[in-house]
């Protein structure tokens, strides 16, 4: 056996295992004895995978006899896993092999052992996490499942696996995003006593893999359930003077929570109990490592250099604004400044789309550094220290007069460390963002020029909003259009909303749309949006309408926003661009009365409204009758026709530079 082993894992080593997960035919079987005959009979994979889908669903009438477990089992071990394969359709079989009468098979958890105690270390990254898969088929065909998938999880976590196999594997054994999270709570991996205790890489791999479930889970809502736990890693990491893992877990935790939390308690929350302390940390490291800020003050006469940085540039509501300003910008041709455009290209965030750099940025003339090509930053283990360092030293030699940043953790070390003579945050929803050296705040707003006045409790220079009619409402092929209105009956009035669908969890929303969908049966909802679905789905299948709920995921708002026939606001936080590029579009918006000016400026009165009844009342009418719809309409695209103006915008916005140096 040890000759055997050894050999095996030697092949292990030197190549991937085998992974077959082609669809394969299969005959009918007429009853048990037939399975038993079958599977006696079959020596090779493609026979055995034939029987496989026969066990399964034999096993959803009655309980499969131990003697044709045991065989199966039996066939599995020396046609797969003695020759160190499998194939990720056998993990399917956790639903029948989940008896206690079924005698423990040793061979089979000898050659676990072997794997995991001898050659695991030994092996690449790809080979470990074969070996994981296959210990974990183990543990199924044992009947010790449970156990088997927590120490799976556990062990993958530490090596940040992301195959795609990985993915077939936890879809054949329905593991959710739920119980991932319990693993991680119950076995302590974000546990400072045992976090704080590994290597850099693994703490990393250990978030980075929470990212890939949180991709494959489309932003479960149960990872708010880590913010405190990240929050105690972050200040144990603070403690500890380890600004790498400060940057890398506050972007873990802000991204994480702020994503599913869209209310002003939250992001206050965020401001006092993550980006305070981690601007006050980063000030005494700065201090104490001789990293000494910015003294250099605007040269009268000269142009005044602004710089804008951003997460990441790539097509997003925050971005598509950017473009707009920089749109104005350029069409100023202000012979006073001159502006600079910089990313922190968060890989974790998928990074840079070279296409909006290329197409809309550079075009325009203005000068875009990406950190990703400041130094070594492209791989999932990169320094966000020496990535924030390497933007630093590039904005001090750029000699940036005015630095406006939209937040982030990367943007947080550059302000506390003082980057530039005038530091200036951009809210684009978040007003509570109160870290040291920040010398002003802006945001877009519904006034004709720029104000000072308070947003959300903060004092702001408020300037006119401001959004490209080419971006809102580009010219998209009436085929395309047609074509995506044909995948919903033709007879309906499309209802839709778009946006994150964390804004659509309030249950007086949910409750009004349903409320909706009853009263006019002749319409159907569009949801159009990333983020976990399950909550939503949940309440519209209690409501009895989820036959009428389309749930289209992340969309093309430009092609879906002409389909839709009327949007229904999303309250109490209402959708951000997607509601102008409705507009721009000529469709009618519900929409429902909320505490910000900026925000209940850009909503008609005749569609506004101050109860939930009033919304349902609202839409009723705007579905009934369609000379109202097409006022509403065209009332909306007239409205943002002459509110939004990007040159004035920026204009305004120069003046106001202007007046700062």
């Amino acid at each position: 056996m040890q000759d055997k082993c050894s050999k095996e894992t030697n092949v292990l080593m030197e190549k991937q295992l085998i992974f077959n997960t082609e669809g394969i035919s299969m005959d009918n079987f007429a009853d048990m004895d037939g399975l038993r005959l079958s599977l006696q009979s079959t020596y090779d994979k493609n026979s055995l995978l034939e029987l496989l889908d026969k066990v399964l669903d034999m096993g959803e009438i009655r309980e499969i006899p131990i003697d044709i477990l045991q065989l199966l089992r039996e066939k599995i071990f020396l046609i797969f896993i003695n020759k160190l394969e499998f194939d990720t359709k056998l993990f399917r079989l956790h639903k029948v092999f989940n008896n206690d009468l079924i005698p423990y098979h040793k061979g089979m958890a000898h050659i676990k052992d072997r794997l995991l105690f001898d050659y695991y270390e030994r092996v690449d990254v790809v080979n470990k996490e074969a070996i994981l898969m296959l210990a974990l088929l183990i543990d199924i065909l044992n009947n010790d499942k449970d156990r088997g998938i927590k120490d799976f999880i556990m062990q993958c976590a530490d090596i940040f696996s992301r195959s795609k196999t990985f993915g077939e594997i936890i879809n054949n054994l329905h593991i959710t995003a739920e119980d991932i999270v319990d693993i991680y709570i119950e076995s302590g991996i974000l546990s400072p006593d045992i976090f704080m205790k590994k290597a850099i890489n693994i703490q990393k791999n250990n978030l980075l893999f929470l990212r890939l479930i949180w991709l494959l889970s489309d932003a479960p809502v149960c990872y708010t359930r880590l913010y405190d736990l990240l929050k105690t890693l972050l200040y144990e990491s603070i403690k500890a003077k380890n600004i790498e893992l400060v940057l890398y877990i506050g972007f873990f935790t802000r991204y994480y929570y702020g994503n599913l939390q869209v209310d002003m308690d939250a992001w206050k929350r965020l401001d006092e109990e993550i980006e305070k302390p981690m601007s006050d940390f980063f000030v005494r490291y700065c201090r104490e490592n001789n990293i000494l800020p910015c003294s250099r003050m605007p040269e009268k006469g000269k142009k005044i250099k602004v710089g804008y940085i951003y997460q990441r540039l790539a097509m997003s509501s925050p971005v598509t604004v950017l473009l707009s300003l920089l749109y104005g910008h350029y069409l100023n041709q202000n012979p006073d400044f001159e502006f600079y455009v910089y990313s922190c290209d968060y890989k974790e965030k998928i990074g840079d789309d070279q296409g909006v750099i290329d197409k809309f940025i550079r075009p325009m003339g203005f000068k875009c550094i990406s950190a990703g090509n400041l130094g070594e930053f492209n791989d999932y283990q990169h320094s966000h220290f020496e990535k924030a360092m390497a933007l630093r030293r590039q904005i001090i030699k750029d000699e940036i007069d005015i630095f406006v940043t939209t937040g982030t953790q990367i943007g947080n070390f550059l302000v506390s460390s003082r980057v530039a003579p005038i530091q200036i945050y951009w809210s684009h929803g978040d007003p509570y963002w109160s870290v040291n050296n920040l010398d002003y705040r802006i945001v877009h707003s519904a006034e004709k020029s720029v104000t000072k006045g308070l947003y959300g409790g903060m004092e702001y220079f408020k300037f006119p909003n401001l959004m490209s009619m080419e971006l809102l409402n580009p010219n998209i092929s009436p085929e395309k259009i047609e074509k995506i209105r044909l995948k919903f009956p033709e007879d309906k009035i499309l209802l839709g909303v778009f946006g994150r669908l964390v804004k659509l969890y309030h249950p007086d929303y949910l409750f009004a749309v349903s409320e909706i969908l009853k009263k006019n049966q002749e319409t159907v909802f569009l949801i159009c949006g990333s983020g976990d679905n399950e909550p939503i789905k949940k309440y519209f299948e209690i409501a009895g309408c989820i036959d009428r709920v389309y749930f289209e995921g992340h969309v093309n708002p430009n092609i879906y926003g002409h389909i839709i026939d009327i949007a229904l606001d999303p309250f109490p936080i209402p959708m951000g661009v997607a509601f102008l590029e409705l507009q721009a579009k000529g469709k009618p918006i519900v929409s429902y009365k909320v505490n910000l000016y900026e925000i209940n400026e850009f909503r008609l009165k005749d569609v506004l409204a101050s109860t939930t009844g009033e919304y349902i009342q609202i839409a009723g009418k705007l579905i009934k009758d369609e000379m109202f719809r097409k006022e509403i309409g065209e009332k909306y695209r007239k409205f943002v026709e002459e509110k939004l103006d990007c040159q004035r915008a920026a204009k305004e916005l120069e003046r106001l530079y202007k007046g700062l140096i």
